[in-house]
């Protein structure tokens, strides 16, 4: 097991600090363990880690259904729980959690991973399967990460990628 400093590239809030690490550990550990090390597999490729399992972003239909089956079974169910109990303190990593998830997804349909977090967040504006806005939806998740009004706006997001990736794969 081993900790290493969050790249800069991949500093940006609401999500890492300038002091913030990770652990690099365990290629196995399921991903469930690591739901504080946003954007994980993307760092490991940033740093030229290699690990046992294969990357992401190589097999992105894959990779967007598992997506979409956690956020589905676990992620909006619990945040809905989080929101109804008014626990946003609760709702925060795991809001952290799925938007950096989404995030993934959306640079990971062009089989690429993030390099770069703010620049490749920009770039996404501009693809074809972007939802209508979001830059300004994404910046408003961003800012106010904890607030339920960022949880509806991810999960108009996430609905609309859903359809627009269907479309982008078919």
């Amino acid at each position: 097991m081993k900790k290493v400093s969050v790249p800069p590239v991949f500093i940006m809030s609401p999500f890492y600090e300038t002091s913030d690490k990770i652990v690099i550990d365990d290629p196995s550990r399921s991903k469930a363990n690591r739901e504080s090390d946003w954007f994980y597999e993307d760092i490991l490729a940033y740093l030229n880690i290699e690990t046992a399992t294969p990357c992401p972003w190589t097999c992105p239909v894959v990779s967007i259904h598992r997506f979409l089956d956690k956020w589905k079974e676990e992620g909006e169910p619990k945040l809905t729980s989080c929101f109804q109990l008014r626990n946003r303190k609760a709702a925060r990593p795991l809001m952290q959690y799925y938007t950096s998830s989404y995030l993934q997804n959306m640079q990971w349909v062009k089989q690429k991973p993030l390099t770069h977090l703010e620049a490749d967040f920009n770039a996404l504006t501009h693809e074809l399967y972007a939802p209508v806005n979001l830059f300004e939806r994404l910046s408003f998740v961003f800012n106010s990460i904890n607030h339920y009004h960022a949880f509806t706006t991810l999960r108009q997001l996430i609905e609309e990628s859903e359809k627009k990736w269907a479309v982008h794969f078919s």
